[in-house]
């Protein structure tokens, strides 16, 4: 663990929301046929947010929206909480299978689940996705709500303890690495909440898509900042990597020098945290949008 990067579940959040239009939010798909409803895709964005050698990041969390004309639901796994994720996109679709439709419980389980924790009849279909996601410890971290792609959105956002800054992705906007290193994303801030990167899938946001979450970061008063990952069309699952790079680069851990008691160990952290500011100086004037 290097020392400016404490591994907290807290520290330097991160959310990564993408909406997937057109894909089966009923987890009626064949785990031998991914691309189909390009669940494919959606767990190389899982993956890519999550797995590091070895492991998985605490300090990150996606939601998935997931629509098709009929229904959309939401799709939310937590980095504190997953068990049993592994990197292949098999597994990874197989748990996302059984959160979204597989093993559904008797209506008189339900019954008897709503009215043990006081559910209203309107709330019968969280309910039931809640049960799915107690039912096994391999959904562990893994939830499914159903709702538009607004309420997702704040879905994503109530996991920060503090409100995020929101990313729009635009290749026209300035770098990601010269708005972290001129600080107009000011992760040294002791307000600053997390960085919450939105995606689209291969077919990208609609009008409609963007309308909503910006009417959504409106309303909850959250800063918005559009940036770009440069000039060219990336993956979404692309996107998540570079970002996780990029903030893993820049991102200096206060606590953990608050916390160090030797002044020979402090010194170190500061120059380490010195040079990586050098670095992403020389990233950002050699990246071109």
């Amino acid at each position: 663990m290097s020392d400016w990067s404490c591994g907290s579940p807290d520290c330097f959040r991160r959310g990564f929301f993408l909406v997937c239009n057109g894909s089966k939010p009923s987890g009626d798909f064949n785990l031998d046929n991914l691309v189909g409803g390009r669940i494919d895709l959606v767990c190389r964005v899982i993956g890519n947010t999550f797995f590091v050698s070895h492991g998985l990041r605490k300090n990150c969390s996606t939601t998935i929206t997931i629509s098709n004309d009929d229904l959309s639901r939401n799709v939310h796994l937590d980095g504190t909480k997953l068990r049993h994720l592994r990197p292949d996109e098999r597994n990874t679709a197989a748990l996302l299978k059984r959160a979204l439709g597989g093993e559904r419980p008797t209506d008189r389980i339900v019954n008897d689940y709503m009215k043990r924790e006081g559910i209203p009849p309107e709330k019968r279909a969280e309910a039931i996705a809640s049960l799915v996601a107690k039912s096994g410890r391999c959904l562990s971290g893994i939830t499914v709500s159903e709702g538009s792609i607004g309420k997702g959105f704040m879905l994503e956002v109530g996991t920060f303890p503090n409100p995020p800054t929101v990313i729009l992705l635009d290749e026209d906007a300035p770098n990601i690495g010269q708005l972290l290193t001129a600080k107009t994303i000011d992760v040294s801030n002791s307000s600053f909440g997390g960085i919450l990167l939105v995606l689209g899938d291969d077919a990208g946001l609609t009008t409609e898509n963007m309308t909503e979450i910006i009417a959504s970061c409106k309303a909850a008063s959250l800063p918005v900042v559009s940036a770009s990952l440069g000039p060219t069309p990336l993956l979404a699952s692309q996107c998540v990597t570079i970002s996780n790079y990029l903030l893993d680069f820049h991102h200096i851990c206060l606590p953990s020098i608050k916390s160090c008691r030797s002044d020979k160990k402090k010194e170190q952290i500061a120059t380490k945290a010195e040079n990586i500011s050098k670095r992403m100086k020389t990233f950002s004037t050699t990246s071109k949008d």
